[in-house]
């Protein structure tokens, strides 16, 4: 998969990315940016399917919350989108890198 990347510089929900949750084995790297401030973020996963209509359903992944650092993260629970929900100013770029087989 060719990575792609979510951006959010301000307090609310980035625009959602979609990944391909039928992939095996299921795995995602997330490679977190810092790029102003000092942002407070989750990292949240949807079970809705992006084709249809905009996700309401959003949830933060265990480790994943109260973020405020860079860094890398996997992510191995099956989901169908992504969002940056930024919680405290600042500005954050999510790159996602999904692998598995399809």
């Amino acid at each position: 998969m060719t990575p792609i990347s979510m951006t959010q510089g301000a307090v609310g929900r980035s625009t959602p990315v979609a990944v391909d949750n039928f992939r095996d084995t299921f795995n995602i790297g997330l490679f977190v940016v810092i790029n102003s401030g000092t942002p407070t973020f989750n990292i949240e996963a949807t079970p809705q399917d992006m084709a249809d209509a905009t996700p309401t359903v959003w949830a933060p992944s265990s480790g994943l919350t109260g973020l405020t650092a860079g860094g890398f993260y996997q992510l191995n629970i099956p989901c169908r989108g992504l969002s940056i929900n930024v919680t405290i100013t600042g500005s954050v770029t999510v790159y996602v890198v999904q692998s598995g087989t399809r």
